[in-house]
């Protein structure tokens, strides 16, 4: 009774390993009696999507299937074994797509006729950038791409700053999924970021000598000014006592070292701003007597230290409004993770020792 109330619906089992994500959904389709009254057959149909790093590369690979399990009255799985329900268009969607990205590489292997090859060679006469497939990769939410070919005009030069951006969050997002990070990918990727940036900025139209400005990102509301940067603490920050930060942990192997990239800067001030960021900030407690802020991006980690508090809007903050504000109080997220800037506003600007 219980597998044919659930025939119809969907289950959704997560599982992470080192370096291995794992997703499966199995949907019941029907329930079969069999000539034997104590059996029944469960027929299923399932998706299933892998993400792994290993060897220096990071790969992803994507499954559907569908299958009987045998079954009896003394069989001890049942419909939660294969994870928590979930909704049947997210199904739908996961498999439809896998099935559409597995059938068209189908139909270009199976091309054994030249003639069907439908890519036309002429030359390009209009103004584009040539990508290498990691900057291609970073774009591909840009209509302007073409294979490797990135057609350049005002718009397509702002879709690929916000394509960017969209994938950096992404690429954040799947950091949290997995607890290993191939530093050898992420080298690569902050590499191919900053090139693509930098043909994108020299590609733009000068006017009277000045090159003309790009906005970093399409948003809904304007990006809060850039606080002052100060290389110092303010005077009046001296009943600060939090300025001691942890060794963190594992330093050793975490091939930490001198400065940051400008990419990574981003990220931290990303982070420091509550907003999604591939730099992660928590606190931590080494002993009863050392603790402090610390920054993960990827492999690399350091100490942080206050600098002063800034606002959102980038005004000065006063001393009242700074008074009694401790750096400690804004980690209060899971782990002691950073929470992000007060409902007034105020957040505190820190950075590496």
């Amino acid at each position: 009774l219980l597998w044919k109330e659930s025939v119809g619906k969907v289950f959704k089992l997560t599982s992470k390993s080192y370096g291995v994500r794992t997703v499966t959904y199995t949907r019941i389709k029907a329930v079969k009696e069999t000539a034997t009254s104590s059996d029944f057959e469960i027929e299923v149909a399932c998706a299933e999507i892998i993400a792994r790093v290993s060897n220096s590369k990071r790969g992803h690979s994507s499954i559907c299937k569908d299958g009987i399990i045998q079954q009896n009255e003394e069989s001890i799985i049942t419909p939660s074994s294969f994870g928590e329900e979930c909704q049947v268009q997210e199904f739908e969607k996961i498999s439809g797509s896998i099935l559409a990205h597995a059938t068209m590489n189908l139909d270009l292997v199976m091309q054994s006729n030249s003639e069907e090859d439908r890519a036309i060679e002429v030359p390009i006469d209009l103004p584009h950038l040539k990508l290498t497939d990691m900057e291609a990769s970073l774009v591909h939410n840009s209509p302007f791409l073409v294979r490797d070919i990135y057609l350049l005009s005002t718009n397509s030069r702002i879709a690929a700053l916000e394509s960017i951006n969209q994938e950096l969050i992404r690429a954040s997002r799947n950091s949290r999924l997995t607890d290993a990070s191939d530093p050898v990918y992420v080298e690569q990727k902050n590499s191919a970021v900053i090139s693509l940036r930098k043909k994108i900025n020299d590609s733009a139209p000068e006017t009277n000598g000045q090159r003309t400005t790009i906005p970093p990102a399409m948003t809904s509301e304007p990006a809060p000014p850039q606080p002052r940067r100060e290389t110092a603490p303010l005077e009046d920050e001296t009943n600060y006592k939090e300025t001691e930060a942890p060794e963190p942990k594992n330093s050793a192997s975490n091939g930490r070292r001198p400065g940051l990239s400008l990419l990574e800067k981003d990220s931290l001030a990303l982070a420091l701003l509550g907003k999604a960021s591939s730099a992660s900030l928590s606190w931590e407690v080494q002993n009863p007597s050392k603790e402090g802020a610390v920054y993960r991006i990827g492999k690399v980690c350091g100490l942080l230290v206050f600098v002063r508090w800034a606002h959102l809007t980038g005004r000065a903050v006063s001393e009242q409004e700074s008074a009694g504000k401790k750096v400690r109080t804004y980690f209060t997220g899971p782990d002691a993770i950073y929470a992000g800037p007060e409902k007034d506003g105020i957040y505190p600007i820190l950075k590496p020792e």
